[in-house]
């Protein structure tokens, strides 16, 4: 009898799970547990309901508790992805080498074990297992982790390609239903080469975070040689996207789930696709970047610039007035790698004569109290009717009142390079892909290959030193210059 009913039990819970009904694994689940505590399947429910929430730190108990009772590779693939989403990346790799120990062959453990290295300033160790799973066939996730470390080592038409291929899967698609239903077919390379130079149609949507976006949208004006482009924006981009593409049909919608312009505005869209396919497309190689840097994308209003300068130089005088972005991103996306703490601060004030600006939409007001009790109240400015406003057209008039920003890895800095401006990062050496060295090149931004945008990197993960050496020299070059053109 008990194997029927926890046979039945099994059958239940797995039917709520591809219902995604969460709820009625929940009043199956845990009874179940209390009566047939002994069952190593019940417990590595338990970890997937967890995994599924979010809540991976109990996710990885569970998982745990179901290795104990049954040593299975699918049960250390799942604990090795909860060790992921944990940041506990040795931990996450020791357990998933262990799984491929019992089954070398074992797609999900590929998958998961490739995927640890992602972000990691290690591509060469994650590829060879995602490109095993893709042999394999059976897991989704190959291609597009696999795709982001190709990216990482610069491997960039290998990368889109397998980029592209996330929509759907990794990436979220848009529904137009315009008027007789006909929706416009998503663009593929085989589509773009039949198509480019014949006046179609093709809507394009914003896509992930606004730094994102302002990134890929540097190819707008390349792929409106090709195509009638409509474009879809973040509502807080518009103006600037207005701005840089003039006369293109510009809707600010992407974060609205219904939108009516399809309908009312009745476009004759042929094609469609999400903006981040545009590298696949135009952005295949190193030569690609270089030739199409033009020196800035993006501008803000000429008056409003010179307002801020104005008010600015009142408190610097003759110091450099210097941007300042500390914060990047939350803790699922490496919030930690991407912060500079008060120690690196201090640095900052104390080895040079300048006035920092904060970037930074974040509420900073306990920082500013910090510095100006600490290194005086000429030394730190923040803005927050500025910053924190939803139209970011005033944080890029913000920056070009600035002679120099210094960001972590956050939209910051695609928004101060893509505008052109003098922009210092401190980049971790586990850095996501669009920040990873160019091979002979580390300091280089190959999405803006300008000579006044740098990359300085870590050579220590647990240290900001050695990038803080080199932009705190940048800084001091800058105060002498000033100060001798003011003699």
């Amino acid at each position: 009898m008990q194997e029927v009913g926890i046979a039945d039990v099994y059958r239940a819970i797995e039917a709520a799970f591809k219902d995604n009904d969460l709820e009625r694994v929940d009043a199956l689940l845990w009874p179940a547990i209390d009566q047939f505590p002994y069952e190593s399947r019940l417990y590595f429910y338990g970890g997937c309901v967890f995994f599924k929430r979010g809540q991976c730190a109990v996710g990885a108990l569970m998982f745990q508790r179901a290795v104990e009772l049954d040593d299975s590779p699918h049960i250390y693939s799942n604990l090795g992805a909860c060790y992921r989403r944990m940041n506990l990346h040795e931990q996450g790799i020791q357990v998933l080498r262990a799984a491929l120990d019992r089954d070398p062959n074992y797609a999900p453990t590929l998958v998961n074990l490739g995927s640890m290295f992602v972000n990691e300033g290690r591509p060469q160790d994650g590829i060879p297992h995602l490109e095993k799973a893709m042999k394999i066939g059976t897991e989704r996730g190959a291609i597009w982790n696999c795709g982001l470390l190709y990216l990482e080592s610069a491997r960039f038409a290998e990368g889109f390609d397998l980029y592209r291929q996330g929509v759907t899967h990794e990436r979220a698609s848009r529904s137009y239903g315009l008027k007789g239903g006909k929706e416009p077919e998503l663009l593929t390379p085989e589509l773009f080469a039949a198509n480019r130079g014949q006046g179609k149609q093709l809507i394009v949507w914003g896509e992930q975070g606004i730094g994102d976006e302002l990134m890929f949208g540097t190819c707008i004006e390349e792929l409106r040689q090709d195509f009638e482009v409509v474009f879809e924006c973040h509502p807080r981009l518009e103006k600037l996207h207005r701005n840089a593409h003039p006369g293109l049909k510009i809707y600010p919608t992407r974060k609205e789930e219904i939108i009516f312009w399809p309908v009312n505005e009745v476009p004759n869209a042929d094609f469609k696709m999400p903006i981040g396919d545009v590298g696949c497309y135009y952005r295949r190689s190193l030569e690609d970047f270089k030739r199409a840097w033009k020196g800035g994308f993006y501008h803000a209003k000429a008056t409003e610039i010179e307002g801020y300068q104005r008010r600015l130089e009142l408190t610097a005088g003759d110091r450099p007035i210097i941007g300042l972005a500390s914060r990047g991103g939350v803790m699922q996306t490496s919030r930690t790698y991407r912060t500079i703490r008060h120690a690196e601060i201090d640095r900052l004030m104390t080895e040079t004569d300048a006035l920092f600006v904060s970037l930074d939409y974040d509420d900073m007001f306990e920082l500013a109290a910090y510095i100006a009790e600490k290194h005086g109240p000429d030394r730190y400015r923040w803005f927050p009717a500025i910053t924190q406003h939803w139209d970011y057209d005033h944080t890029a008039a913000l920056i070009g009142a600035c002679d120099m920003v210094v960001t972590v890895c956050q939209s910051v800095f695609h928004m101060s390079a893509s505008m052109g401006q003098a922009t210092r990062v401190l980049t971790p050496k586990r850095c996501a892909w669009r920040y990873a060295p160019v091979p002979g090149e580390p300091e280089l931004s190959y999405w803006y290959p300008g000579e006044q945008i740098k990359l300085y990197r870590q050579d220590d993960e647990l240290s900001w030193q050695h990038p803080l050496d080199k932009v705190i020299a940048d800084i001091n070059s800058m105060t002498v210059a000033n100060q001798e053109a003011a003699a």
